[in-house]
């Protein structure tokens, strides 16, 4: 997911959850390689993360002396797989790296478009067959980059779950023939290998040999170095997945996939591999071209699997302009992208109003001003530059009936922001917020930052409100209106007048 550089809120915790603020003067030392300027507050996306791991991965052991294991052969293509017929993939079939372009099996230059799907722990929904359908049938994709979530809830918590959403999202791309980019979507991978090479060898071994599917190892390294750190990563992973696949591998690169020119430096061996780049148009402008263009000169391809109309942040101003400029860049150089992102989170760059069906078939009045612009340019559009008028189901509460962002909704159980959802932090309070991990939270005030549940807050219909006689007085009490009880139902939501 994009890679958060919010500022540190200075309000009380009251107003919810953002993303922790990190110095960079703070941090440790980028060992030698470029730094951005000192005092540059920059941040993941993900809540509560402030370890980037800087610690070195494992790198790749060679065989014992005189060993006769020989890795199985990559496979080629499903013997008897179709791809539909008139299909981005019937058409171009198994993609590769040729000097600093990708091409198809014919040879051809190869450029494609598409959308990126949200953090996969944050935004289920839109992890379905329809979701992919519809973004093939009406936006025109010919990519879908799966971003599954690894840390925050993410693989490394709850691994079946999370790669039963995966393998739902490859499986759709291969029967309606698009590509897909398989997303390990993490900032920390190095620390993480022995998962990652888990899941790799499965989806390298299930799904490797069809076409459609290319492997993106490390979504967005930090300040780890790239000599020492992220090319002994790639090293590592690279192997698990030939072992099974000959499709295209893209490679994460420093500074939140942004220092494609380092990596041109000191490429990865081996062949079909891509190097990741992600550039959010609010933020970033000619410096970051300069860079793609010098590793473009040092001849490996680039990928730019995530991208956004607004700024670093997620959110912030829009810059349809310079969007634009970035566009017609890739158009130039041939360079395949993904938009951040599929979700209807309250942000500016995601593609959806808070509320839209996560089945898709979206009507424009559930599109943001991003997603109608990036519409428009999947399908060669003109290009929107304002937001549709909103559905009326995606509007805003009347005044009145929910609690604001400073207040505690407790009572209420709603909010009256489109977007936000009612979560308990202890007995004394819930906030309305976008999103809740449960923990600390360390952009509250420092006297407030006990744990929150995120218990979910719901208005109920079913409230008790009477009770038999011989009825136990505390759980009586627990459902008796007051700031500080309130009662769950069996899905772990709270139920409140």
């Amino acid at each position: 997911m994009v890679s958060l550089r919010r500022s540190l809120l200075t309000a009380a915790f009251f107003f919810g959850s953002t993303l922790p603020t990190m110095q960079v003067g703070a941090m440790k030392s980028c060992s030698g390689e470029s730094c951005p300027a000192q005092g540059l507050r920059q941040q993941d996306h993900v809540l509560l993360q402030f370890n980037h791991g800087l610690s070195k991965a494992p790198s790749p052991s060679a065989p014992p002396e005189g060993s006769a294991e020989v890795p199985p052969a990559p496979q080629k293509l499903t013997s008897g797989y179709e791809a539909p017929e008139g299909s981005v993939v019937a058409k171009h079939g198994q993609l590769r790296v040729q000097g600093n372009s990708m091409v198809d099996e014919h040879g051809q230059p190869v450029r494609l478009r598409g959308m990126s799907l949200f953090w996969s722990q944050w935004m289920p929904k839109f992890w379905s067959e329809d979701t992919v359908r519809w973004l093939k049938d009406d936006w025109h994709v010919t990519l879908v980059r799966a971003a599954m979530a690894v840390e925050s809830g993410g693989y490394l918590e709850s691994p079946a779950t999370e790669l039963a959403k995966m393998e739902a999202v490859v499986q759709a791309a291969i029967d309606i023939g698009i590509y897909v980019v398989v997303d390990w979507h993490d900032h920390n991978a190095e620390q993480h290998v022995p998962q990652a090479k888990e899941f790799f060898k499965h989806m390298a071994e299930k799904y490797g040999h069809y076409p459609n599917v290319m492997f993106e190892i490390f979504n967005e390294p930090v300040r780890q170095s790239w000599l020492e750190t992220i090319k002994p990563y790639h090293e590592t992973m690279v192997p698990v997945i030939r072992q099974y696949s000959e499709n295209i591998i893209i490679l994460g690169t420093r500074l939140w996939s942004q220092e494609v020119d380092v990596a041109s430096e000191h490429p990865v061996d081996g062949t079909d591999l891509a190097y990741t780049l992600h550039f959010y148009a609010n933020s970033h402008r000619q410096e970051l071209r300069d860079k793609v263009k010098k590793a473009l000169e040092n001849g490996i391809a680039i990928f730019a699997t995530e991208w956004g109309t607004c700024d670093a942040s997620g959110d912030g101003g829009l810059d349809f302009a310079e969007t634009q400029t970035w566009l017609k860049f890739f158009e130039e150089h041939n360079i395949s992208d993904a938009n951040w992102a599929v979700g209807d989170k309250a942000e500016a760059c995601s593609a959806l109003l808070p509320g839209a069906s996560g089945s898709g078939a979206w009507a424009t009045c559930e599109l943001t001003a991003s997603g109608a612009f990036v519409r428009s340019s999947l399908r060669a559009e003109l290009q929107a530059h304002t937001a549709p008028e909103p559905c009326p189901q995606l509007r805003a509460p009347p005044p009145g009936l929910c609690s604001n962002s400073n207040e505690d909704c407790s009572k209420t159980g709603c909010c009256s922001d489109v977007g936000s959802r009612c979560f308990v932090k202890n007995d004394w309070w819930a906030s309305c917020r976008a999103s809740c991990t449960p923990g600390i939270d360390f952009n509250d005030p420092p006297a407030f930052r006990s744990p929150w549940s995120c218990k979910e807050l719901k208005r109920s219909v079913n409230r008790i409100t009477s009770f038999p006689a011989d009825a136990d007085a505390e759980a009586a009490a627990a459902v008796q209106p007051g700031p500080y009880k309130r009662t769950f139902d069996t899905e772990g939501r709270v139920e409140t007048a």
